[in-house]
């Protein structure tokens, strides 16, 4: 059984023309739509939980969570956007329930509410959105400004404009789509003007494509979709060399990402009939399998020295995640951990403990003692008296751990040895 959770809209009709059986999820109640009010700090708990509150008079409160109500028919992701209007411009903070009101209703879709965002942003902004929806990935105002430059001085004010439906990182500077639909509607656009969406695809290969395509990890994972998407197959296939690869892995790319540009290689070359490149890739696909599957963790991490010489150790460690994603499986990937936190490089030790808790709880493959111990806690020093580390059971005498070191094991409520919740510590 295939369930899929999405918002309305056609893209879902070839589910439905398949037979799927539609289950409209019910409008979020008052006391829901309250509560995602107070998770964005609008309003307080009625809890007290919460130290401050943009919105604290209670007849404000009032007529502001009724005009969230009204506008947003108790779509969650409306009511989010409802509330992030109001929040991320404190401008209108003397009249929320004014700003949700002045707002489209939903009905049945955002289309309304997505086509008064892109009328706002005006014919020489538009064009800022396109090209965060179309990149597919984070991107900073500096590296906006350098796909279209002639725009440069719209960006701030598209940006402001965009913001309730573009999540941030904090501390990167990063912007991208908060929800795939405003990206989906945006390439609607798109469908009667395919030589309008060339042109602007064309703006972000070039971009991507003068980052390196093994040096730079986004251009390593989009800028082959990307030319593929704007028809350009013959480029594609110029990238993807007998020595593809080996060249990918010697730049510390994952598995999963060579993988990927190879499907997309594929379809290009089938697309245009060159049946050579096909196999080509066929074959290069399984290299890359057997890289993963059989030379990862019995060559590499070995000589897990020679690309931090070559490379850098922080470069290494960067290249674990994609997007705050595991990029590997995760017993292999704390592996890798361990050495670059050796080397000095902040591992992403949480995210991958965290994968191998959730990979652990249903691989029932048996490694073997010594590969339990060395994927499980591969950081944990030498006596360290944790129960992965002592067959079980916790020694009575102190462990000849060092001051710096923390086990990272700690006991489940059911018991289990498994369960991670600290996070390696940065060595003295």
């Amino acid at each position: 059984m295939l369930i899929v959770l999405s918002q309305p809209g056609t893209h879902l009709d070839p589910l439905r023309h398949a037979g799927a059986a539609t289950v409209a999820v019910p409008p979020l109640t008052q006391e829901e739509v309250r509560g995602i009010a107070e998770r964005l700090r609008l309003i307080l708990s009625k809890g007290g939980g919460q130290a401050e509150a943009l919105l604290t008079d209670g007849r404000e409160v009032t007529d502001f969570l009724d005009a969230l109500q009204e506008r947003s028919g108790g779509n969650a992701l409306y009511t989010t956007y409802l509330c992030r209007e109001v929040a991320l411009r404190p401008e209108t903070i003397a009249d929320a329930a004014a700003t949700v009101r002045a707002l489209p209703s939903y009905r049945d879709s955002l289309e309304d509410y997505y086509a008064h965002l892109y009328e706002t942003l005006g014919a020489e902004a538009d064009v800022v959105a396109d090209i965060i929806a179309l990149l597919g990935m984070p991107v900073t105002r500096e590296e906006l400004g350098q796909i279209v430059p002639d725009r440069g001085h719209r960006i701030d004010r598209a940006l402001k404009v965009l913001a309730p439906v573009l999540s941030e990182r904090t501390g990167q500077g990063e912007v991208r789509v908060y929800h795939e639909s405003f990206a989906r509607y945006l390439r609607l656009g798109y469908q009667d003007h395919p030589d309008a969406l060339q042109s602007t695809l064309e703006l972000i290969a070039t971009w991507l494509s003068g980052r390196g395509l093994f040096e730079d990890p986004r251009a390593f994972r989009r800028l082959l979709r990307i030319l593929a998407e704007a028809g350009r197959d013959t480029e594609v296939l110029d990238h993807i060399g007998r020595d593809f690869v080996a060249r990918a892995v010697s730049a510390a790319f994952p598995a999963s990402a060579i993988r990927d540009n190879l499907a997309t290689g594929l379809r290009c070359a089938a697309r245009s009939g060159n049946w050579p490149l096909v196999v080509r890739c066929v074959e290069l696909a399984r290299a890359a399998q057997t890289y993963e599957g059989e030379r990862f963790d019995s060559v590499l991490l070995d000589f897990a020295d020679v690309p931090i010489a070559l490379l850098g150790a922080q470069t290494m460690a960067d290249r674990l995640l994609y997007d705050g994603r595991t990029v590997m499986p995760a017993r292999v990937g704390l592996q890798m951990c361990a050495a670059l936190d050796a080397a000095g490089a902040v591992a992403p030790w949480r995210e991958y403990m965290t994968a191998f808790q959730h990979e652990d709880e249903s691989d029932n493959t048996s490694y073997g003692e010594d590969s339990d111990r060395a994927a499980a806690w591969p950081g944990c020093a030498a006596g360290c008296d944790c129960p992965r580390h002592t067959g079980g059971q916790r020694r009575r005498c102190p462990g000849r751990t060092n001051s710096a070191h923390r086990c990272r094991w700690t006991p489940s409520p059911s018991g289990s040895m498994s369960t991670v919740t600290s996070q390696r510590p940065t060595p003295l």
